[in-house]
């Protein structure tokens, strides 16, 4: 190997040993040194405004300077800042590390004239965790300033014409107040120059004060406000000159109410005496209070009353002028046209009704009778009829008695009786009926009746029969003209209907349909009388076939018969016959009677059964219609 090599391979095997020396020099560099531990607190060097400074501006900052570095962490929680009556004040606490200060800045300008207190923690610690020595807290005051006092709003506002009763006077103020001053700082008169009693209440921060009458305003009043220059603010400035604002108080606009009626809603037994009072809800106008209650009976007649009104307590009183009746129900209705002082109407209507005392018990009152007649002659043999109507006041249920000559009549409990003399009872007779209630003594009417044996058609007396023949006579003739009236109607309608049938027959409705020809029947002489007549024609059918045997017939009774012609084909003719005896068959179709011959229709009875025409009998037994032809 060459020695130049060599020396090169060694060269960079002692740079490299160098580098890595080098790179752990620098790493035991970059580890801290171990040192003492640090135990001492830090604590307040110095602060600023110094502890009972004095007018100290309203714009300045608080700084506290620490003897060492101390932890900036939620500085802001440990170091506060408060005013002379306990409230906190909003700030900004930041921290410099190269001078160790602390720059509380509060958010707002503070207040003129007020003392300030600044409280540390003694939670504040430096940067290895060392609290601080003690806390500290020192106070300060601010400048007084010169600016007067001045009054920026107020409530209601001067002039304003709507104010409610009852509403609390505000006073706004430009700059916070002495409290102690806002005690006496208001007054207020009515149009009367009177004081108004109420409180004054000045608010926590001084900026307002409120005053709250004891009693409402008067409605419709003009009431004066009065705001005296001897309120001052926290520096003891006051104001210039008092502060004078007028309102009104605005028209009354609650309606009134009823809030009390005698008597209630539903009250019976009701004295017919009794007074309508009627109690308010607030002084009315007695004017319109005429007519304003009204009574009236279960008919809606208005019952006559004389009102009075007592403005002491408001109430109405309505008295009727005439005594009301016994078990009514009468109803009380209080109008909407009441109203106020103020103008406004009654709220509502109103309605009660109210019943009156019972009527005291009496007896009950026959009103009509029948006969009408105390005392009357009557026929024996004839019955008359007696009837009362009676009712009672009190509306007890009634019972009818009935007697003859004092003798009671068993099962008569209505108010109607029959009295019947029987003939031969010739005499005078006392027909009493007893109406009673079950509480008071029953009350009598009784009636003569004078029964006589003459009839009362006898000697020309005037009739009093229940059966007159007068009416029966009318009776029978108008059943007659009915009889009469009924018959006649019959007959014409079966006139009409005869009419309307012939005329139908004649008057056939038009159609627009094609109708099929109607085929005419044929005639008798067609039929049978013409040599082409399908009657007259031999029967193709039938062909003449030779007599069996030659020309003779057995007869019956045994003897030939000679005959010339054809058997079949045409009628034999008898040449003649020896010893034949013509016996009537005792079987066979022959000797069956012949079927009864039923009676043929009669031509008006015929009825076409698909139009309803009239139809006719043609030739072996078919019907035949003018309209619809040979019917099937």
């Amino acid at each position: 190997m060459r020695p130049e090599l060599c020396q090169n391979r060694l060269l960079r095997r002692w740079a490299a040993l160098a580098a890595i020396a080098l790179t752990m020099l620098l790493l035991l560099g970059s580890l801290p040194m171990a040192t003492a531990a640090d135990t001492e607190k830090p604590y307040i060097k110095d602060f600023s405004p110094i502890d009972g400074a004095n007018n100290v501006g309203i714009d300045s900052v608080i700084t506290i300077d620490f003897s060492e570095d101390i932890k900036s962490t939620n500085l802001a929680n440990h170091i506060t800042v408060k005013d002379g009556r306990g409230f906190q004040v909003d700030a900004q606490v930041s921290y410099a590390n190269l001078s160790y200060r602390a720059i509380v800045t509060p958010l707002e300008p503070l207040k003129f004239s007020m003392l300030y207190l600044v409280s540390v923690s003694p939670y504040i610690q430096d940067l290895v965790g060392n609290p601080i020595r003690e806390a500290m807290a020192w106070t300060f005051n601010t400048t007084k300033e010169k600016t007067p006092p001045s009054i920026v709003a107020t409530n209601p506002t001067a002039g304003q014409n709507d104010v409610t009763i009852n509403a609390t006077i505000r006073i706004v103020f430009s700059e916070e107040m002495d409290i102690s001053s806002l005690q006496t700082s208001m007054v207020v008169h009515d149009t009367l120059d009177n004081p108004v009693i109420g409180n004054t209440t000045a608010s926590v921060g001084g900026m307002d004060v409120t005053f709250n009458p004891l009693f409402s305003y008067g409605y419709g009043e003009t009431y004066r406000v009065t705001v005296l220059e001897t309120v001052r603010d926290l520096a003891g400035n006051t104001m210039v000159n008092d502060y004078v604002f007028t309102f009104t108080v605005q028209l009354e606009q609650i309606p009134p109410r009823v809030v009390e009626i005698d008597p209630l809603d539903g009250d019976q037994f009701v004295n017919r005496t009794t007074k309508v009072a009627v109690k308010f809800s607030e002084p009315m106008n007695s004017t319109s209070l005429a007519g304003a209650i009204v009574i009236q009976d279960p008919d809606l007649v208005e019952v006559p009353t004389t009102p009075q009104y007592n403005a002491d307590d408001y109430t109405l009183v309505v008295k009727p002028d005439q005594f009301l009746e016994y078990q009514t129900l009468y109803t009380v209705i209080v109008k909407n046209q009441a109203k106020d002082l103020a103008g406004n109407f009654l709220e509502t209507e109103m309605t009660i009704s109210f019943t009156t005392e019972k009527l005291p018990q009496a007896a009950p009152t026959i009103n009509t009778r029948s006969p009408p007649d105390d005392e009357f002659s009557w026929y024996e043999g004839i019955s008359v009829d007696f009837e009362v109507s009676a009712d009672d006041p009190n509306g007890d249920i009634l019972v009818y008695a009935w007697e003859v000559n004092g003798e009671p009549q068993e099962g008569e409990t209505f108010n109607e009786f029959t009295f019947y003399p029987e003939p031969g009872s010739e005499g005078m007779y006392k027909v009493e009926v007893h109406v009673m209630d079950g509480i008071t003594a029953p009350v009598r009417h009784f009636w003569k009746v004078n029964v006589v044996r003459t009839s009362p058609d006898e000697n020309g007396g005037t009739s009093t029969s229940t059966f007159n023949w007068a009416y029966l006579g009318i009776i029978v003739a108008l059943v007659a003209i009915f009889t009469i009236l009924a018959f006649s109607y019959i007959q014409l309608m079966d006139r009409k209907r005869e009419i309307l049938a012939r005329t139908r027959r004649r008057l056939r409705p038009l159609s627009f349909k094609k109708t099929k020809p109607v085929e005419k029947p044929p005639t008798y002489e067609e039929m049978y009388l013409r040599t082409d007549s399908v009657y007259a024609k031999k029967s193709p059918e039938f062909k003449p076939v030779a007599a069996p045997g030659g020309g003779t017939v057995k007869g019956k009774a045994g003897a030939d018969a000679s005959t010339n012609g054809t058997v079949m084909g045409e009628a034999p003719q008898l040449i003649e016959a020896k010893e034949v005896v013509v016996e009537t068959a005792k079987v066979g179709p022959y000797a069956t009677p012949a079927p009864e011959l039923k009676k043929t229709r009669a031509p008006g009875a015929l009825v076409c059964p698909k139009c309803g025409r009239k139809a006719i009998e043609a030739a072996h037994g078919r019907l035949w219609c003018d309209t619809c032809g040979f019917i099937e």
